[in-house]
């Protein structure tokens, strides 16, 4: 099989994982914060683990970043359509896959926000939706470039 075609099935894979996520939260009383944001960062190091693997040295490197990061792009897309120009979250499975494929770095990037909190009445959460994708997609290359020069 093609390694971009393998890259963007890997890109579909968040989807289990935040669906596996938002079942442990529904059942655990309480998940320690500390233990959300780690989730989070594994998460991002198998995403980059996943990069490295599959990769391939014959291609270039941003073709393969990018068929891994296309599914993330469409669920991106989809988060912001509904939160900047709906204002509001579709009740169908339109509404909820592209939450809960963002969901185990929510917490990694809205750490970003911290700092900001003091400072502002409401933060949306929108522009973690972007944070997270752009950690997708620096991670993509840094694990495909990884692999390039290691051989």
């Amino acid at each position: 099989m093609r390694s971009e075609v393998k890259l963007a099935l890997v890109g579909i894979a968040p989807l289990a994982a935040g669906y596996l996520l938002n079942f442990i939260w529904t059942l655990a009383d309480a998940i320690s914060g500390i233990a959300i944001l780690l989730l989070g960062v594994m998460f991002l190091a198998l995403w980059g683990y996943a990069a490295y693997k599959l990769s391939s040295n014959d291609k270039k490197i941003l073709p393969q970043v990018l068929s891994m990061c296309a599914f993330a792009a469409l669920m991106l897309l989809l988060v912001l359509y509904q939160e900047i120009v709906r204002n509001a979250y579709l009740g169908s499975i339109i509404g909820s896959l592209p939450q809960l494929y963002f969901l185990p770095w929510l917490t990694l990037a809205s750490s970003f926000f911290v700092p900001f909190a003091g400072f502002v009445d409401v933060l949306r959460i929108w522009p973690a939706y972007i944070i997270v994708f752009v950690l997708l997609f620096a991670i993509s290359f840094l694990g495909i470039y990884k692999k390039r020069k290691s051989i």
